[in-house]
């Protein structure tokens, strides 16, 4: 289970490595493992990863070739298995014309029986972290499933489009107040309500960073207390 001060160590020690210049962050990740030479394993994990308390996560190079970009991939684990992988974009493209630094978490993945245990909150804390640091304007998300759904609401995340954002957050508080803790419900009730708003996998959705204190954590306007669940 990640609970909140264990994110916050994550977040502490992700931030240390990764460079917040941008030539410098590009050189980071121009110099990470391709992916292409392989997801990161147990047998490197000792020499190629970086711990936090029992924990460990790796870095590696998402070569985007329809982009002709490198994305910054990072791999957390625990207990010799790895609990899944978050994908980020640190250069995404403004296509309103505005000229914003733009940052996307463009693909999250939580192994199957890992999810409900704060992973999620991990992936979005680590995502924040980085793109405040880097001084980026907007964060983008594309939520492939219900729970990531759920977290980006959390944390203030707007759907973009017209009567999407108030349809989903309805769905989300009625859940919690029909179901309270009971978290198999919950999840049921969920994918019944949300996932019809995902199975096109066009939702994206945005946070405004501009103006905010990197120092502030608070700034993100929820407790990251990871719950049940999700």
């Amino acid at each position: 289970m990640l609970t909140k001060d264990l994110i916050d160590e994550f977040v502490a020690r992700v931030t240390e490595l990764v460079p917040t210049d941008d030539d410098r962050l590009k050189q980071f990740i121009d110099r990470l493992i391709p992916l292409a030479g392989g997801a990161p394993d147990l047998n490197n994990s000792a020499n190629r990863c970086y711990t936090v308390r029992d924990w460990f996560f790796c870095f590696r190079r998402y070569e985007e070739a329809n982009l002709n970009q490198n994305l910054l991939e990072f791999y957390p684990g625990t207990a010799g298995e790895f609990w899944g992988f978050l994908r980020l974009n640190p250069h995404a493209y403004d296509d309103t014309g505005k000229k914003r630094k733009i940052w996307e978490l463009a693909h999250a993945l939580a192994y199957p029986k890992f999810r409900g245990q704060g992973i999620n909150a991990l992936y979005v804390s680590v995502t924040m972290a980085l793109a405040k640091a880097n001084h980026a304007d907007l964060v983008v998300a594309n939520p492939r499933h219900v729970s990531m759904l759920i977290t980006l609401t959390d944390w203030n995340f707007k759907v973009q489009g017209a009567g999407g954002q108030q349809a989903v957050k309805r769905i989300i508080q009625q859940g919690r107040a029909m179901y309270g803790k009971d978290a198999s419900a919950r999840r049921l009730f969920y994918a019944q309500e949300l996932r019809s708003i995902l199975q096109d996998g066009s939702v994206m959705m945005e946070k405004e960073l501009k103006g905010k204190s990197f120092l502030d954590l608070s700034l993100f306007g929820i407790d990251l207390t990871p719950r049940r669940g999700r």
